[in-house]
């Protein structure tokens, strides 16, 4: 049997009594014939409106995993991978909340000391293609538009095509974001209904996603804060485990044979600029700073500007914008100095107490990896 221990996260691992905890999961196999490098299974419970709610078979698993020392994550399938989500539809909403009280009450309620979390969606990440969008959405997005680069043109699209106003603007960044937005709020107000001790998980296939820039923007940990990420083929450490292969640090699900790093510490992070000032320029800058570090092979953390002070526990170097650092954001790197951080200024070197530009710090990535 399974000790007791609680299951916890912060930016990119998972702690288990408070030491990292790299979970190997398998995916739901019910002869348990597990990896023998797995620790975790995964069970998938059918949770759409139509199911009864009765998982007899999928608790037996749970049983005889537990017995086997492996810990659990779950998955409620809502059936939504097959359809749009009405986001104005309380009924669907009322439903979903049932099913997940129903598991809480049940399976999680007797399962819960050997249990990481529950997977609540998953599916790609063009968020814009999942829901049913109706003039009031129409109007909502227009409303949040006041940041968006692309607003005229945006307005326009949605002048000239009517009723087909969302399908024209599906590949539109800015309408990808807004949807993310209207996805990450949806699914976070349905791990309300979830214990505490529950974590809330989505898997993400970012395949189709090829700028690292946007990806980082798309899944930033500002925007999921309070739902962790299992994705596949990211490029980018924007997750906590990885669907099958990608460059998540924390852990890895799947069917095949794990992959992920067990990069046990990391020291560098770089700063994502908030909404407002993420320019073009700023785009192409991370997106160069990402090859860069991935063809160095070296760790990082990824790090919402807005989110500095409770990101850069163990980090000793973050790398920013210099013009995407808005007054706020300095003054949290401020304190970061003061803590003994180093800023690595890609731009003009920002006046902070320990700072450098990115070409002299790229002169002592390049003598480490020299040693390496």
């Amino acid at each position: 049997m399974t000790d007791t221990k609680e299951i916890t996260a912060d930016f990119n691992y998972l702690y288990r009594d408070g030491h990292k905890y790299f979970p190997v999961i398998q995916e739901e196999r019910l002869d348990l014939q597990t990896l023998e490098a797995a620790n975790a299974v995964l069970i998938k419970l059918p949770a759409s409106a139509d199911n009864e709610l009765i998982w007899e078979k999928e608790r037996a698993y749970a049983e005889r995993a537990s017995s086997e020392g492996k810990l659990i994550l779950w998955e409620l399938d809502f059936g939504l991978s097959t359809k749009k989500i009405d986001s104005s539809d309380s009924s669907l909403f009322y439903s979903l909340g049932i099913a997940i009280d129903e598991f809480v009450s049940t399976l999680w309620r007797d399962h819960k000391d050997v249990s990481i979390g529950v997977i609540l969606n998953r599916g790609d990440a063009h968020f814009s293609r999942k829901f049913l969008w109706n003039d009031e959405q129409k109007q909502f997005f227009i409303e949040k538009m006041h940041v968006a680069q692309d607003k005229e043109q945006i307005l326009d699209i949605i002048l000239q095509n009517g009723d087909d106003w969302a399908e024209a603007l599906e590949d539109n960044p800015s309408f990808i974001l807004y949807a993310a937005d209207l996805f990450s709020e949806y699914f976070q107000r349905l791990a309300s209904y979830l214990p505490d001790t529950a974590m809330p998980f989505c898997l993400f296939d970012v395949c189709e996603i090829e700028d690292p820039a946007f990806l980082a923007r798309l899944l930033s940990k500002e925007r999921f804060q309070y739902i962790l990420l299992g994705l596949k083929k990211s490029p980018l450490p924007a997750g906590h485990l990885n669907w099958d292969e990608g460059s998540c640090l924390g852990g890895w699900i799947g069917r095949s044979s794990p992959y992920f790093s067990t990069v046990s510490e990391v020291s560098l992070a770089v700063c994502l600029p908030s909404e407002e000032f993420f320019t073009q320029n700023a785009t192409e800058s991370l997106t160069r700073l990402f090859e860069e570090l991935k063809s160095l092979q070296i760790p990082y953390r990824i790090i919402p500007e807005s989110l500095l002070t409770e990101g850069w526990n163990g980090i000793d170097n973050i790398i920013v914008i210099s013009a995407s650092v808005s007054l706020q954001g300095k003054r949290r790197l401020q304190g970061f100095c003061a803590a003994g951080g180093k800023v690595v200024c890609i731009g003009e070197r920002l006046d902070l107490a320990n700072s450098i530009v990115y070409e002299e710090f790229g002169l002592e990535l390049s003598a480490q990896e020299v040693l390496i």
